[in-house]
């Protein structure tokens, strides 16, 4: 149960605000959420934590190594953007710069270049087994103002992209002596939650240095230790004699089947 208590207030607002800007709606939900966590168990909030991680690390982790790849091999400046993409697709070279530094969507960050692949990927592998633009394009369709025809030109070859990608990183990398079929988000995910086994076996043809934890390479959670081996590792290390002393009673070697 949350208790507000009265409180008076006078602020004299700013000519511009319309008086729909004026209102503020209290977010009960956002409370109640609040609420909860603050009541729960540590050790809940640690299964659910653990949980959420893993979800979004399944859903985001081979569009975030394709986007690397993108980045690293074929999209590599605003220049090869315009060679490569835009100019085929018929679009002005005065739009390179939105292409290329836009915050949300732009190429020169490898986040949303898993995004364009990813969005590619929808539209080639979908229910009909042929070219549909998928909700991701369609989305990118608008944001960037080009009309189908572009959009298609873009896709196609940006899947081309991806899958020279996907049999430079999985298929003779990551996923060498499994079917592609299993060569799965869940399939990297645990393999990383275990070891760390993908940011530390980067590919041949990558520039990132190996390293234990996704956070090395990603500024939204740079010095956090999400997989539990990587916290053991870099926290614990810190205290010899702790480290020693949980190691072997909590924190058991997780050995992922390569």
């Amino acid at each position: 149960m949350v208790k507000i208590r009265d409180w008076l207030r006078f602020a004299k607002w700013p000519e511009s605000k319309d008086i729909e800007q004026k209102v503020s709606i209290l977010n009960m939900g956002n409370f109640g959420y609040w609420s909860t966590l603050k009541e729960a168990r540590p050790t809940l909030l640690l299964q659910q934590g653990l949980a959420l991680v893993f979800t979004n690390l399944e859903a985001s982790l081979i569009p975030t190594l394709l986007g690397s790849g993108l980045n690293q091999q074929f999209l590599t400046n605003s220049s090869s953007v315009y060679t490569s993409l835009l100019a085929p697709a018929g679009i002005s070279k005065i739009n390179t710069d939105f292409f290329w530094n836009d915050p949300a969507f732009g190429m020169s960050d490898k986040e949303n270049l898993g995004v364009w692949a990813q969005a590619s990927i929808d539209c080639y592998e979908n229910e009909y087994n042929s070219f549909a633009f998928s909700k991701d394009a369609i989305m990118l369709k608008n944001y960037f103002a080009i009309n189908d025809i572009q959009m298609h030109s873009l896709m196609e070859k940006m899947y081309t992209y991806v899958k020279t990608l996907r049999s430079l990183l999985l298929e003779n990398h990551y996923c060498v002596g499994i079917s592609m079929k299993d060569c799965t988000g869940r399939y990297l995910g645990v393999a990383q939650m275990a070891d760390g086994w993908v940011t530390a076996n980067t590919p041949p043809v990558s520039t990132i240095s190996p390293n234990d934890t996704i956070c090395d390479d990603n500024v939204t959670c740079h010095g956090l230790y999400p997989e539990p081996f990587a916290f053991a590792k870099n926290i614990f290390k810190v205290d010899s004699k702790l480290y020693g002393k949980l190691n072997p009673e909590i924190l058991q070697t997780v050995k992922f089947p390569r």
